[in-house]
């Protein structure tokens, strides 16, 4: 959960709450933050195709003086303060975005679209991605996987094969450390290191360790 986030919920007079546990079986966005809310009490990321992260928070708003449009105004407020001080140049897309923001039932969930891991790190001041790496990148010619592959079933992935595939098809590799997490993928998993549980086509679980997941 955001720890920047939490304390402008807390400017907004909110306090925390996380609830349930879901998986995904659709590439459908909304499905899957969705799922992301439901399982709030664990830290995970969603990589879209853009390569951009996406990380969901659900706080308590079950009070009736709460002011659901001046918390989304808080909030923007802060994101543009935010995207105001890191543009890299003129025309730049903003390192942040307010993805979505709505009040579900008792609740208030938002998504916050990152463009860069590190402002995902700097911006929620979340102790569980502070130690966290990762990276993004489609394999062109003159990449090679040459790890050990395994795919859903946990059968080792034919090097060659998958290496073909990842260059006439575009595939991505993710490399990422420091962190257990879940990951929930817009586009299916294709293969991953054996230290990855794939949980489906469309999330997995990556350990501390480093590990690789190849997708589509």
């Amino acid at each position: 959960m955001s720890r920047k986030i939490s304390i402008l919920l807390l400017c907004c007079l909110l306090g925390c709450f996380w609830v349930g546990c879901s998986r995904v079986s659709s590439a459908d966005v909304k499905t899957i933050l969705k799922a992301m809310a439901e399982n709030g009490d664990q830290t995970s990321v969603l990589i879209q195709r853009d390569n951009t992260f996406t990380d969901v928070i659900t706080e308590s708003f079950s009070e009736e003086y709460y002011d659901f449009d001046e918390l989304k105004q808080v909030i923007e407020s802060e994101i543009s303060a935010y995207n105001a001080a890191h543009q890299t140049a003129e025309g730049a897309d903003d390192l942040i975005e307010l993805a979505s923001i709505e009040r579900v039932e008792d609740n208030v969930v938002l998504a916050l679209k990152y463009r860069q891991w590190e402002a995902l790190q700097e911006y929620s001041a979340d102790e569980a991605f502070a130690n966290a790496q990762m990276t993004i990148q489609t394999v062109v010619n003159g990449m090679t996987l040459e790890e050990a592959y395994v795919d859903a079933e946990g059968k080792a992935v034919d090097k060659v094969e998958l290496n073909s595939s990842a260059i006439q098809k575009g595939y991505r590799k993710i490399t990422a450390s420091g962190q257990a997490m879940t990951v929930y993928l817009e586009n299916p998993v294709v293969c991953a290191t054996d230290n990855v549980t794939i949980v489906d086509e469309y999330m997995v679980q990556i350990p501390e360790e480093a590990c690789i997941v190849v997708v589509h």
